[in-house]
């Protein structure tokens, strides 16, 4: 998790330039789960492809136990998931 952690961090410094106008923001959800939502704006991945993530989500559920759902949309990266290190190391692996 530590590095996961630091991992997000080196990342938000790498890009910070754009940090009073958008970032990051992490929520949680009610089924239960997290929401990670990354602006990428201005970043190096704001035109860089990603391919849908999505497993463990039941139609017209979504309380799985293990779930997550990761996407690009209107220049954001939004990361769903019940295992909040997942979604965290989707977007990382994908900076690279």
């Amino acid at each position: 998790m530590t590095d996961l952690l630091s991992g997000s961090q080196a990342w938000y410094r790498r890009n910070c330039d754009w940090e009073h106008r958008f970032g990051i923001t992490l929520e949680t959800l009610d089924n239960p789960g997290w929401l990670l939502k990354v602006d990428l704006t201005a970043t190096p991945l704001h035109s860089k492809p990603f391919a849908p993530v999505s497993h463990g989500l039941l139609p017209g559920n979504m309380t799985a136990a293990d779930w997550l759902d990761c996407r690009v949309e209107d220049n954001r990266f939004l990361g769903a998931g019940s295992d909040l290190p997942t979604v965290v190391r989707m977007l990382l692996e994908w900076s690279r």
